[in-house]
């Protein structure tokens, strides 16, 4: 069985994100949590980026492989360089 971590990066990879774009991890036993970093959501509204990343995961993923998500934070560039600042 795939790790969820391996799904989702695999399906944001055919969705046009790069590799660089995410930061996932394997969170407990076959969870999943991270960050994707992105130009897409440079000027995009929070909840407008969340319901783009989850109507992806709805569109992909099981129910049960949903459920295993306990976090994907989305952020532009621009927002990680002020939080490192």
């Amino acid at each position: 069985m795939d790790k969820i971590r391996e799904k989702i990066e695999k399906i944001l990879l055919e969705r046009g994100f790069s590799k660089d774009d995410l930061n996932l991890e394997d969170v407990n036993v076959n969870k999943v949590a991270g960050f994707v970093v992105s130009e897409t959501f440079t000027d995009m509204p929070d909840m407008e980026r969340q319901d783009y990343i989850w109507r992806i995961f709805d569109e992909k993923l099981s129910v049960e492989d949903r459920l295993r998500i306990v976090a994907i934070i989305t952020l532009s560039p621009d927002e990680v360089e002020a939080y490192a600042d």
